[in-house]
């Protein structure tokens, strides 16, 4: 199963392993007009939505935002901002290293490009459609919403007019605005507030100045608010829960049913007590376990927690009592399988010698015992090319070329599809164009779509397609499989789709993947010094 349809299958409590549980603290004010004209007997509500103009995982926010902006209109003040940053300006110091805030997966990272008077995370096509927006949000408060849903779903189009002029918006306008001082202007007023936050994932919600922890989805919001104010007239359409975090009570455990339906409703029941033990090895400073443990405290109130060192007699015996290939490790007992929320999270875990242990997908990072250090590799394992694929792919190939270090990233395509089996050949019959024509593949995958960009890149690299073809005829499923083999014997699982191997031992799944940079070097002090020498010498 891929890493997609685990996380769509097991729904929010997956993410709950590695997030905090949501806490929102309110505190509304607003005009007494504004509270008329939406129908409230209490104050507006400052909604702020933080995006990267081309992060998918920003346009599904905005997406699943439209309703309730919509629906409760004047009633909530909502504002977007965008990430980025002006070139010369010191960016506020990235934090720890932590997985993605935002459930499912989001657009962050240190990493930043441009030739312009801004920088953002994907270069000056981000800005420049930023600025647009920005621009349309000043000329049109009321039409630019509709605008940013036409475009996001026609961003593969160069043709941003088009969507301009269906949602009544002049494009001439606002491109003659956009392209002068004043677009910069607003554009940097915008990106302010991000920046005073320290905001770098796309997207971030505040409410009222709070950051709203786990995931943005269609009611979300909603509820929130009509938990500030009943009577405000959307509410009576709104379902009593969208997901488990939506039913809380103090000491018991809260299950919604038929969530996100108008016959939601909320079960509770008392916590079951379970053991979990985890196994670490605490001489390894990226192995940590702390999110996985506090978001299971948050989700299981009733589990008791052990730590072991896997260098200590009992760990070593646990370790190999339960076949043990990476650290962390997290065993759960028996009565794990009598929580109230085990039927949610039973595909999120597999059984194993009468306990339970979570699909090694589903931890951040991780150290693969008993494996030789290769310092400075990068192996990328990916399947196809969904949107996290080829920012991914995109982001390590524009920061190894920046530092002139392309040998450290080697690909390896692990799909079973067509264009997998196609790129396998390539890469056996004409090895020193494959990463070029790979990176080709991705960067115009969003455009035209994977099988069109293959053909398209193909011909671009000068590769025989006649002879690629006999190739993925005669021996495209064996090397296929042969792949997923030699994945596996490196430490990945096809779930893990993408993911990367640091250092030969390092497994990174997608919800650290955007902090590659820091993990690497983190692990490579070294390579850090000598890729900063190498970019300053390049300013001389």
């Amino acid at each position: 199963m891929s890493a997609a349809g685990l996380w769509e299958i097991c729904g929010p409590f997956l993410v709950g392993l590695l997030q905090w549980l949501p806490g929102l603290v309110t505190d509304v004010s607003g005009s007494e007009a504004a509270r008329n004209r939406a129908g409230y007997a209490g104050s507006r509500v400052e909604v702020e939505l933080f995006v990267m103009a081309h992060c998918p995982y920003g346009m599904r926010a905005e997406t699943a935002l439209a309703p309730t902006v919509k629906a409760f209109g004047e009633g909530i003040d909502f504002r977007l901002h965008f990430i980025a940053q002006e070139a010369g300006k010191e960016p506020v110091p990235a934090g720890p290293l932590r997985p993605l805030r935002s459930q499912g997966e989001s657009c962050e990272s240190g990493a930043v490009s441009g030739t312009g008077r801004f920088l953002s995370l994907h270069g000056d096509a981000e800005v420049e459609e930023g600025i647009r927006q920005v621009v349309m949000m000043h000329l049109y408060p009321d039409r630019f919403y509709d605008y940013i849903l036409d475009r996001n779903d026609n961003m593969e189009s160069p043709d941003w007019r088009a969507s301009a002029r269906r949602a009544g918006i002049n494009p001439e306008r606002v491109a003659e605005i956009a392209s002068g001082a004043e677009g910069e202007t607003l554009f940097r007023e915008n990106i302010r507030r991000a920046n005073q936050l320290g905001v770098k994932a796309s997207p971030t919600l505040y409410v009222d100045g709070v950051e709203v922890e786990g995931g943005i989805e269609t009611h979300g919001l909603a509820r929130r608010i009509c938990g500030l104010d009943s009577l405000a007239g959307p509410c009576a359409s709104v379902p009593v829960c969208g997901t488990d975090r939506d039913c809380v009570s103090t000491g018991r455990v809260g299950v919604c049913v038929n969530a996100g339906k108008p016959g939601a409703s909320c079960r509770f029941s008392d916590p079951v007590v379970f053991r979990m033990t985890v196994l670490n090895d605490t001489g390894c400073d990226l192995c940590d376990p702390a999110q996985f443990v506090r978001s299971t405290r948050e989700l299981f109130p009733g589990v008791d927690i052990q730590t072991l060192n896997v260098h200590s007699r009992q760990g070593r015996k646990l370790a190999d009592r339960f076949r043990i290939d990476r650290l962390p490790a997290f065993i759960l007992d028996s009565d794990f399988s009598k929580t109230a929320r085990f039927g949610r999270f039973a595909k999120a875990v597999y059984p194993i010698r009468g306990s339970y242990m979570p699909r090694p997908v589903l931890v951040p990072v991780s150290r693969l015992m008993g494996r030789k250090a290769i310092p400075g590799r990068m192996e990328f394992f990916f399947a196809g090319a969904s949107p996290l694929t080829v920012r991914i792919a995109g982001d390590l190939h524009s920061w190894l070329d920046a530092v002139d270090a392309p040998e450290r990233l080697r690909l390896h395509p692990i799909g079973q599809d067509e264009s997998s089996i196609s790129s396998l050949c390539v890469r056996q019959i004409y090895p020193d164009r494959y990463r070029a024509f790979a990176m080709c593949v991705f960067q115009g995958a969003p455009k035209r779509g994977i099988e069109e960009s293959h053909a398209a890149c193909l011909k671009r690299q000068g590769i025989d397609v006649e002879r690629i073809g006999r190739c993925a005829a005669a021996d495209g499923a064996a090397m296929a499989a042969q792949s997923r083999i030699s994945a596996a014997r490196a430490g990945i699982d096809p779930s893990m789709n993408p993911s990367l191997l640091l250092d030969g031992r390092f497994v990174v799944t997608s919800r650290m993947l955007s902090r590659t940079r820091e993990l690497f070097y983190s692990l490579n002090p070294e390579l850090l010094q000598r890729d900063k020498a190498y970019l300053e010498s390049r300013k001389k």
